[in-house]
């Protein structure tokens, strides 16, 4: 698990890049955020990015989860996403 920080308006958010759904054909790596990041990046109506920039960051963002959810070890982090997307 790589730890990243994205800065979006004078401050930054904690990111982390997992592998998901691994030993499958969809494997993949992906960027896992903060809901406060998320939060910021959208408008009041949380229907639309508030800009291009911060559609740029969502875009590149597979799943948000909450600031305690993203201090969990890499498997729970990754079982989170796993589970979420498989709906």
């Amino acid at each position: 698990m790589n730890h990243r920080l994205i800065p979006w308006r004078g401050k930054t958010y904690h990111a982390v890049e997992i592998t998901i759904f691994q030993g499958t054909e969809k494997t993949e790596t992906v960027t896992v955020a903060t809901e406060e990041l998320e939060s910021e990046l959208l408008n009041a109506d949380r229907t639309k990015c508030v800009s291009k920039e911060a559609e740029a960051i969502d875009d590149d963002i597979a799943y948000y989860v909450t600031a305690d959810e993203i201090k969990l070890p890499e498997k729970e982090i990754r079982k989170i996403v796993e589970d979420a997307l498989s709906e």
